[in-house]
This record gives C-alpha cells, structure tokens and sequence, in this order.
C-alpha cells in the first residue's frame, strides 16, 4: 500500500489549468518539537510540495478552503523520481493528494474550536455516539439505552 498523511499549514497554493489536465500545487509545512540533551526545546520543520489533478484541483483552488496558513491534513500516495541536473542524478519525491481536509483556519480559530467543545463539557478526544438531550443516535450510530448520568 502506498498511502501518506500529512498535517500542516499552507505555505504556498498555485493554480495552472491547461488543456488536458487542471494542476493544484500546495506547499505544506510540518512542524515538530523535541527537548535536546540540555532540555532546550528545538523545532524541526519540513515542507512538502503536493499536487492534486483535475476537476476536485480547481474545485478546491477556487474554495475558500485552500489559502496561506490554513491547517490541512491531506492524503495521497507518494512517488519517487530521479532527474539529471548539472551531470548529476537528483533523487526526490512527488507526493500526489487524493484528498484534503480543512481542520482550522487559524490557530486561534482552532484553539477555539477546541475550548467551545470542551467548555460543553467534553473532553479531548472524546465524541459521544448518542445525543444524550434527546437520547438519540446520531445518523449512522447504533442506538444505546437511555442514560441517566452524564457519561464522564
């Protein structure tokens, strides 16, 4: 299986359409802190340049989904390539989207998101499968028996 996934924000978005194929190119940068030996936190950041083809790549380019520093995770498969510059092989990866999820807009507005659901007394990473107000199943759930308590 040949199958990537990425979580990071949007540094670059371009658009080309030609005859034949339209072509959405997406820089995406990850970012992730570790403590070295004298417990300083460092940062290491990639960037990866995606691709997406044909009608979904024009649907999400002219979206108000796909801008500057939106949190995306995307999905696709990855290919490797070689080409010679300079007399010399140069050795990289295309990584072609299959999908892509809008997960934040900003960082306030994800940190937001994110209290509104525990202010309602939630917690991380936790979704309840039934409506306990109503005590119905959400579409695609099971049903459960009436609770009493509020689940913790």
């Amino acid at each position: 299986m040949n199958k990537f996934i990425l979580t990071g924000r949007v540094a670059k978005v371009s658009f080309k359409a030609t005859e034949k194929v339209d072509v959405l190119s997406l820089q995406i940068i990850t970012s992730e802190s570790y403590k070295d030996a004298q417990s300083n936190w460092k940062e290491i950041t990639d960037s990866f340049f995606c691709t997406m083809f044909g009608k979904r790549a024009k649907a999400l380019y002219e979206s108000a989904f796909i801008k500057k520093g939106y949190l995306l995770e995307v999905q696709g498969k990855m290919r490797s390539k070689s080409y010679e510059k300079d007399g010399l092989t140069v050795y990289g990866h295309d990584f072609i989207l299959e999908d892509v999820q809008l997960l934040a807009r900003t960082f306030d507005e994800m940190l937001a998101s994110r209290n509104k659901y525990k202010s309602s007394g939630h917690s991380d990473n936790i979704i309840p499968d039934t409506d306990y107000k109503t005590e119905t199943a959400r579409p695609g759930r099971p049903s459960k028996p009436v609770v009493e308590e509020e689940p913790f």
